[in-house]
């Protein structure tokens, strides 16, 4: 979706292929997480073994960290950007994974009562937060507005909303 926006808004540089691929990493991070034992105990996922099943529970953990980590190293060194933007990348992908965003949005999943306002609460952060966040990084990198990164904002959050209706009804087939 960010190269699409990025075509769409004057082209994709290799500052803007960097912060997208920063993105797949925390979401594939996010899925190695939320498959352990101790979130939703998944055998599978896309019908292969889990990372913690294949690999066992420390590697999972670990690959987790390590693609979070190269994230945000890749934003750290995002080719062609500025010195300022690399930071604004950093801080908007550590916000969306961070204490207000994912990591909440998961504690939200594994410990909120139901309620219509808890799910949508829960699925703008754990996952609408990500969109959200690569939104933003598109933004700064093609230097869009304030009033474009607004609309590529509410794009993300509704984006999020459906993405993981539509993730929760394959968990509720797989186990049927």
């Amino acid at each position: 979706l960010m190269l699409l926006g990025g075509e769409a808004t004057g082209g994709i540089s290799p500052a803007l292929i960097d912060a997208a691929c920063a993105v797949e990493l925390v979401h594939t991070a996010s899925l190695v997480f939320d498959d352990l034992p101790c979130m939703d105990d998944a055998k599978t996922r896309r019908g292969r073994s889990t990372t913690h099943i294949a690999h066992g529970e420390g590697r999972a953990i670990l690959a987790g960290i390590s693609l979070v980590t190269e994230a945000m190293r890749l934003l750290a060194t995002a080719r062609d950007a500025d010195a300022t933007t690399r930071m604004e990348l950093v801080a908007s992908l550590a916000r969306a994974v961070g204490p207000l965003g994912l990591s909440a949005g998961q504690d939200l999943d594994l410990h909120a009562p139901k309620t219509a306002a808890s799910v949508e609460l829960e699925q703008d952060l754990k996952t609408g937060a990500l969109f959200v966040a690569g939104f933003e990084m598109l933004a700064l990198v093609q230097n869009l507005g304030a009033e474009e990164n607004s609309r590529l904002a509410q794009l993300g959050q509704q984006l999020g909303r459906a993405f993981q209706c539509y993730d929760d009804l394959l968990d509720v087939e797989a186990a049927a």
